[in-house]
């Protein structure tokens, strides 16, 4: 299951997008609320979460702000924006910040919000994806790199190997 945290400043619009999200039905937990982004940080700090979603517009610090912090911080998660504002610029700059997806409150619908999540675990389920492939030819190298240096000191050893041919593999 992935985790996630839900941060807007409207204690009632975090409740309906709480209760809004089938977060199950997309292999989320929601771990955590937060009414600010300062709140948010803490939040992620003790819980390392996969997903923030977070307003824009908040007192004190904005969702801008906090997204580009998460970014800067913690680069492995997702952030994705809930807002009540359909301004260009606002998504533009949570998209160049970092954010991977932008869902309007007024537009949220059951519907809307699971296509939502679904969009956001299947970001989650690529980058796992791709960490494991990444790990398993880590692991292929490492062999691949121990089995040519045991096969270059066999044939050392065992003379299979002129002085010419010995100074072109040591450098490789």
């Amino acid at each position: 299951m992935w985790q996630a945290v839900l941060i807007d400043d409207e204690e009632y619009v975090r409740a309906e997008l709480a209760a809004l999200f089938p977060w199950a039905r997309y292999q989320f937990t929601l771990i955590g609320e937060a009414e600010n982004a300062r709140d948010a940080m803490a939040l992620v700090e003790k819980n390392k979460p996969d997903l923030v979603i977070t307003d824009i517009r908040m007192p004190e610090m904005d969702g801008l702000e906090l997204i580009a912090w998460l970014g800067q911080y913690y680069p492995r998660l997702i952030t994705a924006v809930v807002s009540a504002y359909n301004d260009f610029h606002y998504v533009r700059e949570a998209l160049r910040l970092g954010a991977v997806d932008y869902l309007m409150k007024a537009e949220a619908t059951l519907e809307t919000a699971g296509s939502f999540l679904e969009r956001l675990s299947g970001i989650l389920d690529s980058r796992r994806s791709l960490q494991h492939r990444y790990e398993e030819l880590s692991v292929r190298m490492n062999r691949y790199h121990d089995l040519a240096v045991e096969s270059f000191w066999r044939e050392l050893i065992t003379g299979g190997y002129d002085e010419t041919e010995i100074l072109q593999r040591g450098k490789q």
